[in-house]
């Protein structure tokens, strides 16, 4: 089976070196939430297979996968399944503008992908922040009584 579900159903403990599920649950809402606001749809697209590959599937972030092979969770507008890699390689520049990925080119084989999490990721931090600080602001005006007591 699959990292998650097995944590799901108490047969794996997390080690150090895995992701927690509570972790995974907060990194997928920051993809949703901050990610998509800083990639392109069809690159979120391509980082939703790879986070899913890498950390649901192994609790790490680290995989060997062919670009083809990830292709093939992918369909294109007219619907079909991606299996050329170069339309996937098309996706990858904002992926590795944003430092989304790193990927280590091996001899002879497939690619080494390293996924980040997108709490790793500046410009979602930036976000993220950005959102904490809106929600303080919000909360401190709404802690102010400012109703006035003569004429309300």
């Amino acid at each position: 089976m699959s990292y998650i579900p097995d944590v799901l159903a108490g047969a794996v403990v997390p080690r150090a070196d895995q992701i927690t599920l509570e972790r995974y649950v907060i990194e997928q809402s920051y993809i949703t939430r901050y990610l998509s606001r800083v990639v392109k749809d069809k690159a979120l697209a391509v980082y939703h297979v790879l986070f899913q590959l890498s950390w649901f599937e192994t609790g790490k972030g680290d995989i060997v996968v062919s670009w083809a092979d990830i292709g093939a969770f992918i369909r294109s507008e007219q619907g079909n399944i991606i299996d050329n890699n170069t339309t996937v390689k098309r996706r990858l520049p904002d992926l590795f503008a944003h430092k989304c990925i790193t990927v280590t080119p091996q001899r002879g084989g497939p690619n080494t992908i390293s996924v980040h999490l997108p709490s790793d990721i500046a410009e979602c931090r930036g976000l993220k922040e950005q959102d904490q600080s809106e929600v303080e602001r919000v909360r401190e005006a709404a802690s102010i009584d400012t109703r006035d007591y003569y004429s309300d």
